[in-house]
């Protein structure tokens, strides 16, 4: 009866989704340095369990958002980084909208 969980970090910009770090059983230290243009933050938290076969639990949390966008700009970037993703990205898309 183990359980794993994977923190991960990802930072949203104009472009899309970068990735910022992850830590397996453990909280997130000595991340990088976040992208001048990121337009928000956000930390996954992925849990897997021996007893459930199933999909993964994630947890999202938004920890930081750019004071330049309003909440309304910063959902369309959410948008429009899947909108440009490819198909296969879509069908397992992760990120939150």
């Amino acid at each position: 009866m183990g359980s794993d969980t994977v923190n991960s970090r990802y930072h949203l910009t104009p472009e899309g989704w970068i990735d910022g770090g992850w830590a397996a059983n453990g909280p997130l230290e000595n991340l990088p340095s976040p992208p001048p243009n990121r337009i928000e933050t956000w930390d996954e938290k992925e849990q897997t369990h021996d007893d459930y076969p199933r999909k993964p639990l994630r947890d999202w949390n938004l920890v930081w958002a750019s004071p330049d966008y309003s909440e309304e700009e910063r959902k369309q970037f959410r948008i429009q980084a899947k909108e440009r993703s490819t198909q296969q990205e879509q069908l397992s898309w992760k990120f939150p909208l």
